[in-house]
């Protein structure tokens, strides 16, 4: 097992080195896909997102490449665990090589901790974790904002097969079990992650990136779990916490 999981580090290692960017594939927010010279392989490179006062920000470290290694972290990390993932190996800058999947029109949102505004969503008294994750679906689509919708609605517009949904679930527990473990023992909570997936040779994938953008990390303390998140995006000041959270998260800092 220790040699097979070698010999796949090398060959991600090689496949990162000989892999040539070519034309954009597809735009997604906050990520764009390029094709390569290797017809199963892709670039993902992370993109600026725009402010709500429409400006592009750039400051002195590059958020988009704090973005790239918190998701090659914990890529790597979910891989140790033999989730499958889309994730090949990082390359420099905001870029990093990823499998070519089919994508699932679907976003998945596992929450540990309630997010803002869910006593009003759910006429519930509010609280600090909940005993059990949460997991939420909603249909990926390019408009910005996500509709709710539940597996029958799934079957219903013939977006994915019964199995594969249960393949999504399984996954998306597994990925948030895991990322919670991890955070605890930076005494981080994990408070909710948002997942995409894929098909790659017959199989559910977890694709996407994983990122304060996509996950909400907070600290352990109750008293700092409210609100959107210790480590959540903000139009200044987000490369700082990114950087925090990186070092964090891989215990260099």
């Amino acid at each position: 097992m220790k040699a097979q999981a070698q010999s796949l580090l090398l060959e991600g290692k090689e496949n990162v080195a000989e892999t040539v960017r070519k034309e954009i594939f597809a735009g997604q927010p906050g990520r764009n896909l390029y094709r390569t010279n290797k017809r199963d392989l892709l670039i993902q490179e992370f993109t600026m997102p725009v402010p709500s006062n429409g400006k592009n920000r750039n400051g002195p470290a590059d958020s988009r490449v704090l973005r790239n290694e918190i998701s090659s972290y914990l890529f790597e990390y979910l891989r140790g665990f033999h989730v499958p993932t889309h994730y090949v190996g990082p390359r420099p800058g905001a870029e990093m090589l990823v499998k070519f999947a089919d994508p699932i029109p679907l976003i998945v949102r596992v929450f540990n901790v309630p997010e803002a505004g869910w006593s009003d969503r759910f006429g519930t008294a509010a609280t600090e974790r909940l005993e059990f994750p949460v997991i939420e679906h909603y249909l990926a689509g390019n408009g910005a904002a996500l509709t709710w919708i539940n597996e029958y609605h799934l079957y219903a517009f013939n977006l994915v097969k019964p199995e594969e949904f249960r393949q999504v679930n399984r996954l998306a527990s597994k990925v948030n079990a895991v990322l919670r473990g991890l955070c605890e023992r930076r005494e981080l909570a994990l408070g909710d992650t948002g997942m995409t997936f894929g098909r790659y040779n017959n199989q559910v994938i977890l694709t996407g990136e994983l990122s304060p953008v996509t996950c909400r990390f907070l600290e352990a303390s109750p008293v700092n779990r409210k609100g959107n998140g210790t480590y959540a995006p903000v139009e200044t000041g987000s490369d700082e916490a990114f950087g925090n959270l990186c070092a964090r998260l891989k215990l260099n800092g």
